[in-house]
């Protein structure tokens, strides 16, 4: 149906109840479906004082949610963004590629109050990691979810709410069972697949997508 712009009010009917905020555009991931590694702009993050002052702005703010293209672990006022905000009342979560996921972060992370903890991984072997996501940290990055979980457990807290996320496109819709058991065996709490999303560019193209009608059938069909 179509939108007649001229008759929006100029200001919204209530305020917002959730604030999205990219606390970095820097990322350690090369995924060959994602804008950032085809489309690169100047390294910033968002200070602590920043956001501060962006969420003092929504009085009736609810939930926070700390990413865009960049990889929030790269911000190293992360922990204390995320303090601040839950100081607030706010739940907060962010996704992550959790390559830097490392031990001293895995429990700032659980002690800041962190509500969701969201990983990508988009594949459930090393080489289909490798090659959708552009560098070779599949065991790495197994080995520090594992590690937030088991900080998670010797805290005794409940949050983190950790959930694995899966793109789903052609070059990977065979591996969808070996991810969902890899979700069982790590233990996490959820576990999502994807449509892709296609911009043309890498593997974020039409022909990559299984979500669309195509003429040729998906490998395993």
């Amino acid at each position: 149906m179509a939108v007649n712009l001229d008759t929006r009010a100029p200001l919204a009917a209530a305020d917002p109840s959730t604030l999205y905020l990219e606390v970095t555009n820097r990322c350690n991931s090369l995924c060959a479906h994602c804008p950032r590694t085809y489309f690169p702009k100047p390294a910033r993050d968002l200070s602590l004082a920043r956001i501060a002052g962006l969420v003092e702005q929504v009085p009736e703010l609810r939930q926070v949610v700390l990413h865009g293209v960049g990889e929030p672990l790269l911000n190293p006022a992360l922990p204390a963004i995320v303090g601040y905000l839950k100081g607030r009342g706010l739940r907060v979560l962010f996704n992550s590629n959790a390559i830097g996921l490392r031990p001293r972060l895995q429990e700032a992370l659980v002690r800041s109050g962190l509500d969701e903890y969201r990983a990508s991984l988009d594949a459930a072997t090393p080489g289909t990691y490798r090659a959708i996501r552009g560098v070779p940290c599949w065991d790495e990055v197994l080995a520090n979810l594992a590690g937030l979980l088991a900080t998670r457990r010797r805290l005794g807290a409940h949050a983190p709410k950790v959930s694995l996320w899966f793109v789903v496109m052609r070059e990977n819709v065979d591996e969808l069972p070996a991810f969902a058991r890899q979700a069982v065996a790590l233990g996490v709490d959820e576990a999502y697949a994807q449509r892709l999303v296609y911009f043309d560019a890498g593997l974020a193209v039409a022909e990559q997508s299984v979500y669309r009608k195509r003429s040729a059938p998906v490998r395993g069909e």
